[in-house]
């Protein structure tokens, strides 16, 4: 009795059933739509945020391009420098080498100095009239030691002079008349001593005239190092003045090399610099660019965004054009989880309602089955007891036949 109406109103709530649904999906989608709405403003906050970073790294990069522009226009090129520094290098090999051969050659010149200075001091003009004398001087005393050394050696002939006895001059045995010498021994060595010490002398003069030979050979040598010398401190003088005449480089001064180092340092400095200068470039140039790609993500997601809603808004028309029974303004207080929370009970609900009609029509199918068994049984049974009878009757006919025959009608 309490079945039968849940029954009957089953249809009514499977319509309820259905616009819930409808409801629990307009829910969803209102949800939704509300979730783009923070998101929306979320990344409106970020696309501001970014965009005034781009701004500002792009007004950076600017600054930066500016900067490097403005060393690069302040470079001096590798080019020009390496030329310029090798001019300064094979100026400064010239200067050396012109200080290194004037170094010589007034080292020359103090040498034909101090030999000038010797040949003076040996005064070589009286050296030679010295040695002239004392060659004389010595051949007066050779002759004086000659006569003496014939005085005695005369001496001793005469001593040795005997008669019988040959003599060593003229081979005479006899000697009427023997000369005397005087003894002249001491006369000898006296003479013999002045001789050593004239020699002496003169072998030292002689020396001294080999040495100021040499001091004159040795000028003539060094006066001709010092004539090419001389040649060779020209030749460096005009490599300086030819290289000197090369000199094109307005920038620089031929002679300021301190200022060139100096330049060159500069330079170098502000290679380094732009080299960091273009590092942090490619660094904000990278940044710039991952703050595009991330506007561009999120311009990607706001589109993305207002299609889904667009989504969301049809498919709401749509679920709340499809409602029959329930009215959306009488659900616009309800939450998502209330609305499905109320479809799950509906839906709980009817299903138990279909699950007891299912079973009682279950039961009622297999009573029917048994009826319709039994009636079978019962129509095969009376069909059964009509055959049995209209088989008896034949039976008794048949017997009552057979007893006519057989004269056994009476025996009733």
């Amino acid at each position: 009795g309490e079945l039968q109406p849940k029954v009957d109103a089953l249809p009514k709530q499977k319509v309820l059933e259905q616009d819930l649904q409808l409801l629990f999906h307009v829910k969803s989608d209102e949800s939704k739509l509300a979730k783009n709405a923070e998101s929306t403003v979320e990344g409106e906050k970020f696309v501001k945020e970014f965009k005034t970073k781009e701004e500002e790294t792009s007004a950076k990069i600017q600054n930066q391009e500016q900067e490097i522009a403005s060393l690069k226009s302040q470079l001096i090129s590798s080019a020009t420098l390496i030329e310029v520094g090798e001019w300064f290098s094979k100026k400064q090999n010239f200067a050396d080498n012109l200080v290194k051969e004037k170094n010589n050659f007034e080292a020359n010149k103090k040498s034909i100095e101090n030999l000038d200075e010797k040949l003076k001091n040996l005064e070589i003009e009286k050296l030679s009239e010295e040695i002239v004398k004392l060659k004389s001087e010595k051949e007066k005393l050779q002759n004086q030691k000659n006569k003496l050394e014939v005085s005695k050696q005369l001496s001793h002939y005469s001593t040795e002079l005997h008669d019988g006895k040959a003599c060593p001059l003229c081979g005479s045995e006899h000697h009427p008349s023997i000369a005397v010498f005087e003894d002249v021994s001491n006369d000898l060595k006296v003479l013999e001593e002045k001789l050593l010490a004239l020699s002496e002398q003169l072998e030292s003069l002689e020396q001294k005239t080999k040495e100021a030979e040499r001091f004159q050979q040795e000028k003539v040598l060094v006066s001709q190092q010092g004539k090419l010398l001389q040649n060779s401190i020209e030749t460096v003088e005009k490599q300086i003045s030819d290289l000197e005449k090369i000199f094109i480089w307005k920038d620089f001064s031929k002679d300021q090399f301190n200022d060139f180092k100096n330049r060159k340092a500069e330079n170098q400095n502000k290679e380094f610099q732009l080299k960091t200068k273009d590092k942090e470039l490619e660094t904000s140039r990278t940044e710039l660019d991952s703050i595009r790609k991330k506007l561009e993500k999120a311009n990607q997601r706001f589109h993305e965004i207002s299609n889904e809603n667009l989504e969301f808004k049809t498919k709401i028309a749509s679920n709340k054009v499809l409602l029959k029974e329930l009215n959306p303004n009488d659900y616009s207080e309800k939450t998502e989880s209330e609305v499905q929370l109320q479809l799950e009970n509906l839906k709980q609900e009817n299903q138990n309602t279909e699950t007891v009609w299912n079973h009682l029509n279950t039961e009622i199918q297999e009573i029917q089955v048994k009826l319709s068994s039994e009636n079978t049984k019962r129509e095969q049974f009376q069909k059964q007891v009509s055959d049995l009878n209209l088989q008896l009757e034949k039976i008794q006919n048949q017997l009552n036949e057979n007893l006519e025959k057989s004269d056994f009608a009476d025996l009733d």
